[in-house]
């Protein structure tokens, strides 16, 4: 299991050469990347289940 977790703050990248517009940008980047790595991403319901929030 990997955490993942994406803010325009912390990088402006979204691919070689391309500038991030927003978070949403750089998740679908990451997003893409993980599918190709046959990874399986959580719905948020599932997420709120793993890591139990308060």
């Amino acid at each position: 299991m990997a955490t993942m977790f994406a803010s325009a703050e912390d990088s402006a990248c979204a691919g070689k050469g391309r500038l991030a517009t927003s978070s949403a940008a750089q998740v679908l980047v990451m997003r893409t990347i993980l599918e190709n790595l046959c990874m399986v991403i959580a719905t948020p319901e599932e997420t709120r289940e793993i890591l139990q929030p308060k």
